[in-house]
């Protein structure tokens, strides 16, 4: 029953109760003094009569009243402090104690919005806990992976300037070293640049129409001259029966599917590694394009959260490959960027599939 109802029903019954009662008691006084007035009727006695019968009716009045405006009153004062020790639990940051809705008035869609106030602010609370630990473990993985290349750069001009290299194949060997460390630092750089600029300030798209097919294309034979030189045998296809124009940008979209190869690449635990990227049609025009390997696969448990920004799967074996732990958080800012899907699917010990949906025009 809503409040509304039973304020009404509590109003209607101050006056229904107390009339009945004064017609119950008038009837009973009034047989009783009849009886009593049989041999004749005083004055007296008759002004008894209706002074008792008037405190009678102004106890009656009294007390049902009284009573009445203490259940209602109760059963909506009792609630509300409820609901105020509940608010200040949540205001002093106690969000574990359930508020339980017992009710089905408004009082009780209130329990029932505070509840879902304090489930959101505790996901929320977590969400942020969850945050923070990501943020301390990207700073302690960037101070490693910075001071790493930074040691071993280092210790080589260190070489070079006391005269370790006493051939000229030593020095070059030392300088290709230290060109290569400066390379890592650089790419660790402009993975947080671009991660800062995408996550903060919503780095604007160039938006081109291009032909999907002649893109991946293009970028696939750039990409397999270093891929041999890896020992890793790169392939692709088009399963695309007509030409597909997606509005992207061609920069963005690189990155996209560089951070991804590069990603298998670094975790690649087979000699005779192979990447396979590959164009699907989808509906409405658009196209899938899928970069699948061949290389250790991710436990099914880590797969919902690889996405995440500074998630790790293996923390420990992230350390020893170096990386920001970025590069698919990038991923997934760039295709919602071009209101695409990124979705992954991985078993452990076969490898690894990305898909990257993309809407066509």
């Amino acid at each position: 029953m809503t409040i509304k109802k039973r304020l009404i029903l509590a109003n209607m019954a101050m006056i229904l109760i107390p009339i009945l009662a004064f017609l119950l008691i008038d009837f009973l006084a009034g047989i009783f003094w009849f009886q009593q007035s049989r041999g004749g009727v005083d004055p007296e006695s008759k002004n008894d009569f209706l002074q008792l019968r008037l405190i009678l009716m102004l106890v009656v009045l009294v007390l049902t009243n009284g009573w009445l405006t203490y259940s209602v009153s109760r059963s909506i004062i009792k609630p509300v402090q409820e609901l105020m020790q509940a608010a200040e639990q949540i205001s002093s940051g106690a969000l574990d104690q359930p508020i339980y809705v017992r009710r089905k008035d408004e009082l009780g869609q209130l329990a029932a919005s505070f509840e879902r106030m304090r489930l959101k602010l505790k996901a929320s609370a977590e969400i942020k806990e969850q945050y923070e630990h990501h943020r301390r473990e990207l700073i302690a993985n960037i101070s490693h992976d910075l001071r790493t290349p930074m040691t071993a750069i280092k210790g080589y001009c260190e070489g070079i300037r006391d005269g370790v290299c006493d051939s000229k194949e030593k020095l070059e060997r030392y300088t290709t070293t230290i060109l290569n460390k400066i390379k890592e630092l650089d790419h660790l750089i402009e993975q947080l640049f671009t991660f800062s600029k995408l996550e903060f300030n919503g780095a604007p798209l160039d938006l081109r129409e291009i032909n999907i097919e002649a893109y991946m294309k293009d970028y696939t034979e750039e990409l397999q001259y270093d891929m041999e030189q890896m020992g890793i045998r790169l392939t692709y296809y088009s399963d695309l029966q007509s030409p597909v124009i997606v509005h992207a940008d061609p920069k963005q979209l690189k990155r996209a599917v560089e951070n991804i190869v590069q990603n298998s690449i670094k975790y690649m635990n087979n000699p005779d590694g192979q990447i396979a990227l590959s164009l699907h049609p989808s509906d409405e025009k658009g196209v899938i394009i899928r970069i699948e390997d061949d290389g250790p696969g991710i436990p099914a448990e880590h797969v919902p959260h690889i996405f995440e920004h500074f998630y790790r799967a293996e923390p420990s074996r992230s350390q020893q490959t170096g990386g920001s732990g970025l590069g698919l958080a990038i991923v997934k800012r760039i295709m919602e960027q071009h209101n695409g899907i990124v979705s992954m699917t991985s078993e452990v010990g076969k490898g690894t599939r990305i898909e990257l949906l993309l809407h066509g025009l």
